[in-house]
């Protein structure tokens, strides 16, 4: 056996080791549940500790009568919060409740524009699952704030929240799946796309020169302009553009025209 192997094996030890030793620091800190017409609804919180800090997170749940199956409906860092869509035609044929329309959090942004729409997966979710969770959460919010349950859960991973604030709300309870209101259009080549949010912001995603994966909000569609900073390169723009759907439809169908803008 040579010397190389054998490092190789000792490391691939230590990495096993590592792994075991985190799983093992892995703890539940507090868990709820509470009984609803028969089903229940539940939260965990769960801290991790790695080898630089504690990680904290948080799931909420739905537990079907007769059952031990813990549907996850909102998880920490899922997307099952997001924002409500801008184009009202995009829920025309989608079951979708309004919860609360009150701008509560200290950023005081209209309540659409914070990630406080709950999408509720068909895929997981039946529609008598989602009738009763929609009256779940409404009976929540029939109880002052400092009890409702349904915001105590979402904040309770929230760092420095001042007393007397909240972080999170349920703007509303969509009945669908984000990811199928959201279209993304791929590269012909590589890994690199770009997401249409349900706001119209346009999510990117692609490898920059040094290799690196830079991904985030660079632009934004308006009808069927796209408006994008003036110090991004052109040439990345029209490569873009020439993204595709699973549909074989390229991006610049979409956005058809482009606007330089200045950066704010």
């Amino acid at each position: 056996m040579t010397s190389k192997f054998k490092n190789k094996v000792m490391l691939r030890c230590l990495y096993i080791v590592a792994f075991i030793i985190l799983v093992a620091c892995e703890k539940l800190e507090r868990s709820e549940e509470v009984p609803f017409e028969g089903d229940a609804f539940g939260f965990e919180m769960r801290a991790k500790t790695t080898l630089e800090t504690t990680l904290h997170y948080r799931k909420i749940y739905f537990k079907p009568a007769g059952s031990n199956d813990m549907k996850v409906l909102i998880g920490s860092g899922s997307i099952e919060m997001d924002v409500f869509p801008i184009d009202s035609t995009l829920l025309a044929h989608i079951d979708y409740t309004i919860i609360d329309t009150v701008a509560r959090t200290m950023d005081k942004l209209p309540p659409t524009q914070e990630s406080h729409t709950l999408y509720v997966n068909p895929d997981l979710f039946s529609k008598e699952d989602y009738n009763k969770i929609v009256k779940f959460v409404k009976s929540c919010y029939l109880q002052p704030i400092e009890k409702n349950k349904i915001i105590q859960w979402l904040d309770s991973d929230v760092i420095a929240l001042e007393d007397g604030h909240i972080y999170y709300t349920v703007y509303a309870i969509v009945y669908k799946n984000l990811a199928e209101l959201e279209p993304e259009y791929h590269a012909v080549e590589g890994e690199d796309y770009v997401r249409v949010k349900v706001n119209n912001k346009v999510w990117a995603s692609y490898k920059a020169d040094d290799g690196l994966e830079t991904g985030g909000f660079y632009y934004e569609l308006r009808h069927d302009t796209l408006f994008y900073p003036d110090y991004e390169e052109k040439a990345m723009l029209d490569r873009i553009l020439a993204f595709k759907n699973q549909n074989g439809e390229s991006f610049a169908a979409k956005a058809k025209v482009l606007i330089s803008v200045a950066p704010k």
